[in-house]
């Protein structure tokens, strides 16, 4: 198996999918590497069914590909993948919404939101597959930590609820999780977002204003937040403490599962995602490094992502159904979303069988407990 990459637009011979990647390079900010695992020469669209061989499938991730195709774990598929990388999850839900990306690595509560504005009549564009949760919140909660600047002098969530003078400064990004975190916060405390000042910002400008003080507190991701914690901000608590159940999901585009040949590929490749996380729960060291190579990740930045990855896999559950459901509710009470609606369509059981035997298969499941003791 070949690997072949793609920088800017340069595009492969026997290519019918060349409108497909101007659209995706169009919306994706990171569009100057592209890598394809190939196990064919052929890169046709299989639109009307056909062999696995005539297939692509583009997986939409955010950040650079190194740790993927570290893992091997797509060495051998019998088609070609694409790992298709994205700044932001919006650009990601965009893409697989027009069908230039079949399976997008984000959270549910990112994909709802995303899929709230759809009339009860119109068409699902793409589903979550499966769901990651973090598997020891109570030991170990790699979602987010609630972060205060140096400068607000604050330290303990008493220091937030009985904050004084000016409004606290909240940074976050509107219609993103970081919304619902802080939602869940402020309620926790019994406060609501008239009780702050929201400071709206992209995920590096919030950075820059923890670091000069001009935000008091925001969430921020386990693997990243170390940098910020070595200037002096200060760690308050994790995103579990305020009862919100962080989950992420594969979103595989509707029209995909639809086609047979097309179906059986996303089959496969799911499978080979858990063989992916296999691989990352057992070789620490290995992922770390092609962090460090593949992404200029800070080898401490890089061992913070290696425990930041350890999720466990579950199929689409009636509980898991049930709680995005009572987060739209609670969004709505909030003021975070306009109103309420049925979340349980945006949820496909077309895939079980296929996780379910590659999580056998691998052996996951113990090995994620392993890599905890």
């Amino acid at each position: 198996m070949r690997i072949h990459r793609q920088a800017g637009r340069t595009k492969p011979a026997n290519s019918s999918r060349s409108g497909r990647r101007r659209r995706l390079g169009a919306i994706a900010a990171v569009a100057a590497v592209t890598v394809l695992l190939s196990a064919c020469s052929s890169d046709s669209d299989s639109s009307e069914g056909g062999e696995l061989s005539d297939v692509t499938i583009t997986i939409g991730i955010q950040g650079q590909p190194g740790v993927f195709e570290a893992s091997g774990a797509w060495d051998s598929a019998p088609y070609k993948v694409e790992f298709a990388p994205f700044s932001l999850p919006t650009e990601n839900f965009a893409a697989n919404a027009a069908g230039d990306v079949d399976i997008s690595d984000l959270p549910v509560w990112s994909g709802v939101q995303g899929l709230g504005a759809l009339g009860p009549n119109d068409k699902v564009p793409y589903q979550s597959a499966t769901v990651f949760l973090a598997p020891h919140p109570d030991k170990f909660d790699p979602t987010g930590f609630l972060i205060a600047s140096r400068q607000s002098g604050i330290k303990t969530l008493d220091d937030i609820k009985n904050h004084t003078g000016a409004k606290l400064k909240f940074g976050y990004t509107k219609k993103s999780l970081q919304e619902i975190y802080a939602a869940k916060a402020l309620d926790y405390l019994g406060l609501g977002f008239d009780d702050i000042e929201s400071v709206d910002l992209q995920y590096a400008q919030l950075l820059v204003a923890l670091d000069a003080g001009e935000i008091d507190v925001l969430f921020l991701p386990y693997s990243t937040s170390y940098k910020q914690i070595k200037n002096g901000a200060v760690p308050v608590a994790p995103i579990s403490t305020f009862g919100y159940v962080s989950r992420w999901s594969l979103w595989v585009n509707s029209e995909a599962i639809e086609n047979p040949t097309r179906k059986a590929a996303i089959d496969d490749a799911l499978a080979r995602y858990v063989d992916y996380l296999t691989w990352q729960v057992e070789n620490p060291d290995a992922v770390a490094k092609a962090f460090v190579e593949g992404s200029n990740f800070a080898p401490e930045a890089a061992q913070r992502q290696w425990e930041d990855s350890r999720y466990s896999v579950s199929l689409v559950t009636p509980e898991l159904v049930s709680l995005t459901q009572q987060d739209v509710e609670f969004a709505v009470k909030v003021g975070v979303l306009p109103g309420s609606f049925p979340v349980d369509r945006f949820f496909t059981h077309a895939f079980d069988d296929a996780i379910t035997k590659a999580l056998e298969k691998s052996g996951y499941p113990q090995k994620l407990e392993a890599s905890y003791e």
